[in-house]
């Protein structure tokens, strides 16, 4: 569950996955201008040490035929995948992830407390930064296939199912590129009306904010 205000949010844990100092320095700066407080560095995995994806890899209860796909897409998905078990593991209620790519947009301190406000606390992740684009001209709040996990927020309920959803994912499509993966799932989701973790999402769309400034 979420907490009813933005307040809340910008002051719980905040993670920004990098493996370089000086990227998880300029986007902590970011984000604290965005205000946020409570910042740290969730170190990435190497994807040119193939021992590192191996170690990584072996921490996740994946099925035993899954394999790694490629070593850049194995990564990514590790780095977000370790992040979440440690949410698990500490028990920690909610937080917002960032990649070290992250940008904000220029009305950011007024916006996102006005669509957190839209935003239905039940929900398990927020994305916050995605590529709806002008496919949804007229959405502001909307739960659509979402691909990016540059910025969300997420709950610890909402990490228990992700996390799941992922290690066992059930096609072999896709598998290994955790935007596309998230992307069929929630697709599945919507087209089939069918979702056995009760899986709760909704996109922000930064194109609709602009054009409302």
């Amino acid at each position: 569950m979420l907490p009813e205000h933005w307040g809340d949010v910008i002051t719980a844990p905040t993670f920004i996955i990098s493996m370089d100092r000086d990227r998880y320095d300029i986007c902590a700066r970011r984000a604290r201008r965005a205000g946020f407080t409570n910042i740290s560095m969730f170190h990435g995995i190497d994807r040119e040490i193939q021992e590192e994806l191996e170690e990584n890899w072996a921490l996740h209860p994946f099925p035993s035929h899954r394999k790694i796909f490629g070593q850049h897409p194995a990564a990514v998905m590790l780095a977000h995948l370790n992040l979440w078990k440690h949410m698990l593991d500490n028990q920690i209620p909610y937080c917002t992830i960032f990649e070290d790519d992250m940008l904000f947009h220029t009305y950011w301190e007024s916006l996102a407390p006005r669509y957190y406000d839209y935003t239905p606390k039940t929900t398990d992740m927020i994305f916050m930064g995605h590529h709806c684009g002008n496919l949804y001209p007229s959405t502001h709040i909307s739960q659509v296939p979402v691909y990016c996990l540059n910025a969300y927020v997420i709950t610890l309920d909402g990490v228990r199912k992700i996390y799941e959803m992922i290690t066992q994912y059930p096609h072999e499509e896709n598998f290994g590129v955790i935007d596309m993966m998230i992307v069929h799932l929630q697709t599945d989701i919507i087209m089939t009306r069918q979702n056995p973790y009760q899986y709760e999402w909704y996109a922000w769309n930064s194109d609709v904010s602009r054009s409302r400034q």
